[in-house]
């Protein structure tokens, strides 16, 4: 009690979720056909009829026939493109906008993983300030943009509600997001470093229109420069430059943005209770509270010390969280870090 009672006060390291794959890394060179092969490679994670049409394209190549012989699919729709325009640019393009980028976003999360990764590991956190070189926001969370990584769940609901003849027409009409400046980040001094938290220092996502940091650390009787060289040697690895952000296609071309290091979750609330049956959910859905009367949800609602009674011998605890986190961070990864668990591995 006394651990989850301090828990708005605990700092949570906010990592992006991985969707990294290697095809991005072809769509940012311009290797359409190699980037096609990939995202049409069989998986175990396949719906089985999309991972048999799979196969059969690789053994025939016939997109068309495997295309009829498709569920509505992202592998679908991909399939009908190279039927009318082979594995080029133009087949990719009957994909849906935030789809196609949906993949190269995925890059930039892998290289902000790694580099806040190093950062934490190299660098050091322990001070709970900045150190020299280091960008950072004097207002974080009012400043960063929102999370340019699309949801999977709602592109794949988006995809498989299209009807085939509709794809096209569908995405020529999608309108293109609202043009929003980037923040511009200030940069720690050694004069100023040990007043700025922890929390207001951000990281790249690397692209053209971002600045890097600059942070140093003593080696020996030498300063070692790090942070930038670090996204140029992650790059160099896949062939890549911060150059290469720039690209002639418009849906691949990356200004890039800022992603705060560290996040601490706001309006922490909690409490234990009881159960005896675990497929009766504890928490009531937005459904269940938009129907239900005040007095229902006066009376339903117990306090931050209540139970309820069990009604059998079988008697499990369980603990109810909420709070807030700002954009672009996971619940997922602060009840990781609250609890120092991995819990998703059971």
């Amino acid at each position: 009690s006394r651990f989850f009672s301090t828990a708005h006060d605990r700092v949570c390291p906010l990592f992006f979720f991985r969707l990294y794959c290697p095809r991005p890394r072809h769509l940012i060179r311009s290797e359409w056909t190699e980037a096609i092969n990939l995202i049409l490679v069989p998986t175990d994670a396949d719906l089985p009829l999309v991972k048999k049409a799979k196969e059969q394209f690789l053994v025939s190549g016939d997109a068309a026939q495997c295309a009829s012989e498709t569920p509505p699919s992202i592998e679908k729709y991909l399939l009908q493109g190279i039927a009318q325009h082979g594995r080029t640019l133009n087949a990719l393009q009957t994909l849906p906008r935030n789809l196609r980028q949906l993949y190269v976003h995925s890059y930039q999360s892998f290289l902000w993983n790694h580099i806040a990764s190093r950062r934490v590991d190299e660098l050091g956190v322990s001070a709970r300030c900045a150190i020299p070189g280091d960008l950072y926001l004097p207002s974080v969370s009012n400043a960063l943009l929102p999370s340019d990584i699309g949801n999977p769940i709602f592109l794949t609901s988006f995809c498989t509600s299209l009807p085939d003849d509709s794809i096209c027409s569908e995405i020529a009409r999608s309108p293109s997001p609202a043009y929003r400046p980037l923040p511009e980040p200030l940069i720690a001094t050694v004069d100023n470093c040990h007043q700025i938290p922890l929390t207001n220092v951000v990281l790249p996502l690397p692209g053209y229109e971002v600045i890097f940091p600059n942070n140093q650390c003593e080696c020996g009787f030498q300063w070692i420069t790090h942070s930038k060289q670090w996204y140029v040697d992650l790059l160099k690895k896949d062939g890549l430059t911060l150059g290469d952000f720039r690209h002639r296609v418009k849906d691949f071309a990356l200004p890039g943005s800022y992603r705060a290091l560290l996040a601490t979750p706001k309006d922490v609330t909690y409490h234990v209770t009881t159960y005896t049956d675990s497929n009766v959910p504890l928490i009531e859905s937005d459904l269940q509270l938009l129907t239900r009367t005040e007095s229902e949800l006066t009376k339903r609602q117990p306090s931050s010390h209540e139970t309820p009674e069990a009604r059998s011998d079988q008697v499990e605890q369980a603990l109810i969280l909420q709070f807030y986190l700002p954009k672009s961070s996971y619940a997922t990864m602060a009840i990781r870090e609250l609890t120092k668990t991995v819990f998703e591995r059971h």
